[in-house]
């Protein structure tokens, strides 16, 4: 699964967002619908009266997204009755983890973030699993790259358990400043610092 993590301050996101709308992205939360189909969101207010709540998103573009999203009903739990939107099956889409400044225990910290996208996905016109389009694929390097471009590299701590270093993460280089001011990088134990400080 191709994927890229990063720590990115609230105007960080901001600015990957506008570059998405720009791009020709629509967003939709992974939330849980009272009706079908859900919202596929081109303007930037409203992204972001979802955004601080709901960090997960799926991303498509008309020129890899061919099909309608796949809703499934909640047959139990609190929501029994709503719908949420099944991974893997239609779209195909890119999934986007919220990155942004968040506080637990009343301190300041900056919350992981993740893009990513399936090399597979379902089709139902024939029941088989596909290998998603080349255009997404581009879609999805247009946004790494971006990422990769107002970032620095990360510190990757090694794993007390398996003697391997952490998974590389990509560090926003305005939340790199902060960090250096105090601003913690994720949460208690897989906090994260700048391998350099962004010029």
């Amino acid at each position: 699964m191709p994927e890229i993590d990063f720590f990115f301050v609230d105007n960080e996101m901001e600015a990957l967002m506008d570059y998405a709308l720009g791009l020709g992205f629509q967003f939709t939360p992974a939330i849980h619908y009272v009706t079908v189909p859900p919202p596929q969101f081109t303007e930037r207010a409203d992204i972001l009266q979802y955004s601080p709540d709901h960090p997960l998103w799926h991303l498509t573009r008309s020129d890899y997204a061919d099909l309608p999203f796949s809703m499934k009903r909640l047959d139990g739990g609190r929501d029994v009755g709503k719908y949420y939107i099944v991974q893997r099956e239609g779209g195909p889409m890119i999934d986007l983890s919220w990155s942004g400044i968040r506080s637990k225990d009343n301190l300041p910290f900056v919350c992981w973030g993740n893009l990513s996208h399936y090399a597979t996905f379902w089709f139902p016109e024939t029941s088989e699993f596909k290998r998603v389009p080349d255009s997404l694929r581009v879609a999805f390097n247009q946004l790494a790259t971006f990422i990769r471009a107002h970032s620095v590299a990360s510190d990757n701590p090694v794993s007390e358990k398996t003697g391997k270093p952490w998974r590389s993460v990509r560090i926003g280089k305005e939340a790199a400043r902060q960090w250096a001011n105090g601003l913690r990088l994720g949460t208690e134990p897989y906090l994260r610092k700048p391998k350099m400080m962004p010029s």
